[in-house]
């Protein structure tokens, strides 16, 4: 079949104006549908600030992140507790802070000192509570012992100071020796005092001596080679031999 010139022309405008009829209603609804998407979007607790544009809200994560879904995607630090680690809180716009502890170097409430450290063996205690006398945490260089206790005369004294006493071996100001014992007639007394060398006549029984009574008589008990006086000796016992 075949048409005029004039007709030709006339069915090429009405296709034109139907296409354009077409397009710009699909553009309408193409724009409607995307300001839907869009307030819907935005209707959630909070929405990221990020433009969301035509050809990437199908795609975009940052134009489908609602803050407050539980969920940690886009540019959320946080949401609920997706994404929260310790000593941390998600705030309501799904962005991180910080919760003060022990151990922050800031004294919190509930503290009695904070220092930051991971050490007991100095003014604050890792638990954040003061180092004193007594807890079994040596403070260095304010004591020299820390027992648990404040109990004197057990090593370690009421204030925290290393006691020293007679059969330490260690000789003290007031010790002239100190040979970690407390017997007497091994050259240091069982009072921390040196003892003179053992020998017959000192009044002291040492070694292999049957006796020492310190006097210069063969007449009694004892004899001056410090052997027991007995019948036959030829030393009379005054007193118990009469020959």
């Amino acid at each position: 079949m075949k048409f005029s010139h004039q007709w030709q022309r006339s069915l090429a405008l009405c296709c034109l104006f139907v296409f354009t009829i077409q397009m710009s209603l699909g553009g309408l609804i193409s724009t409607i549908n995307f300001a839907a998407a869009e307030t819907e979007i935005t209707t959630g607790l909070v929405v990221e600030t990020t433009a969301c544009t035509e050809s990437s809200l199908p795609t975009d994560p940052n134009c489908l992140a609602l803050c407050g879904d539980g969920v940690k995607n886009g540019f959320e630090e946080c949401d609920g507790t997706d994404g929260v680690g310790t000593n941390q809180t998600c705030l309501a716009n799904c962005t991180l802070s910080t919760l003060p502890f022990c151990g922050d170097n800031n004294l919190d409430t509930g503290e009695e000192c904070d220092d930051g450290d991971d050490s007991n063996n100095n003014g604050c205690k890792t638990d954040c509570t003061n180092n004193v006398c007594g807890d079994h945490a040596k403070w260095n260089g304010v004591e020299t012992c820390d027992d648990g206790n404040l109990t004197a005369g057990d090593g370690c004294s009421a204030v925290c100071q290393v006691e020293h006493f007679c059969g330490d071996s260690v000789v003290d100001s007031n010790e002239e020796c100190d040979d970690g014992n407390l017997a007497d007639g091994d050259g240091c007394s069982a009072v921390c005092q040196i003892e003179p060398t053992p020998t017959c006549g000192d009044n002291i029984k040492n070694g292999t001596e049957e006796c020492d009574d310190g006097d210069s008589s063969n007449n009694n008990s004892c004899k001056t080679d410090c052997t027991n006086n007995v019948c036959g000796d030829h030393a009379k016992w005054n007193g118990v031999e009469t020959c």
